[in-house]
């Protein structure tokens, strides 16, 4: 084997071994432009602005999205039983909170 098919191969090799490892030990799901990750992927300014607008409500899955070529992250909490998402910066900024009415988004597809 010739030098240049050998380190052809390596890089190869290399470049498989870097992607491979980058994808273990994620469990997130894409669905369209969302990443669905764990509460405790997120970070902490935006865990810390979740927790407060949650108002104490348990938030289990975070959706980390792109909007307008930034990236937002969005939960749902049930608060005083009804369904909120909640929208937040990067950065930890509320962008915004509304009750999140399922039937009118559905009816709107």
């Amino acid at each position: 084997m010739s030098k240049r098919n050998g380190l052809g191969m390596f890089s190869v090799g290399l470049l498989s071994m870097v992607v491979g490892c980058s994808m273990m030990n994620h469990e997130k799901e894409e669905e369209g432009n969302e990443v669905k990750m764990k509460f405790a992927e997120v970070p902490a300014a935006v865990q810390k602005t979740l927790t407060d607008a949650a108002g104490g409500a348990t938030i289990q899955t975070v959706d980390q999205e792109t909007d307008k070529g930034a990236v937002i992250y969005e939960a749902d909490a049930k608060i005083d039983g009804k369904n909120y998402e909640i929208k937040v910066a990067a950065d930890g900024k509320l962008i915004s909170k509304k009750i999140d009415n399922e039937e009118d988004e559905k009816a709107k597809k």
